[in-house]
């Protein structure tokens, strides 16, 4: 009798993160306790995934009639990491993590009119892709430059059920996650290439 070794073919499947958070945003005076889940794909860092949530939080008091929310991942390449969208479902805010391409971002300018880029990589991995091209409403995208260790490190660090207390105040977030204290900068720069 011959036997056959069965190897699985089916996709590994997201990994579910719920995040207990007492939110303060004094920026925008939104002070709110609140639970979210956020999926991780298969193929999405640990880094990535802690930028997208560090967004998420540090976005969410913007606008809190048109909440902001997750998009469907990596594997859904139309859609942007985070976006806020109306009850029509006309999409507000668009929000694109790590270095992406110009033909990205200017399609993202297209689609809406308030449109962010997080960036947890060094500021050098946007200079080249950024410099030559050119994007649409360029000038008008906000960018925010993280601390690539720190989303590192805390990423690697999440667990399944994590609590987090964060005060966003004066271009800074103050963040305690599960007893662990991080700070990190929160302002909004340009694209490089854009000339004032």
């Amino acid at each position: 009798m011959t036997s056959y070794e069965y190897k699985s073919t089916m996709a590994k499947s997201a990994t579910i993160y719920k995040v207990c958070l007492n939110l303060s945003d004094v920026d925008n005076n939104v002070y709110e306790e609140l639970e979210f889940r956020v999926a991780q794909h298969p193929s999405e860092s640990s880094t990535r995934l802690a930028a997208r949530m560090i967004a998420y939080i540090a976005l969410y008091g913007l606008d809190t009639q048109n909440p902001i929310s997750f998009g469907r991942g990596l594997s859904e390449v139309q859609e942007p990491a985070l976006w806020r969208r109306d009850l029509s479902g006309e999409i507000l805010q668009w929000v694109e993590l790590g270095a992406p391409t110009a033909e990205r971002m200017h399609q993202a300018t297209k689609q809406a009119d308030d449109v962010r880029l997080v960036c947890y990589k060094p500021p050098s991995s946007l200079s080249k892709e950024f410099a030559k091209k050119k994007i649409h409403r360029q000038s008008e995208v906000k960018v925010y430059f993280l601390d690539s260790n720190l989303c590192k490190s805390l990423g690697e660090s999440l667990e399944r059920t994590s609590h987090w207390s964060v005060i966003c105040h004066d271009e800074s977030l103050q963040l305690t996650v599960d007893e662990t204290d991080y700070v990190l900068e929160w302002r909004a720069t340009q694209l490089p290439g854009v000339i004032d």
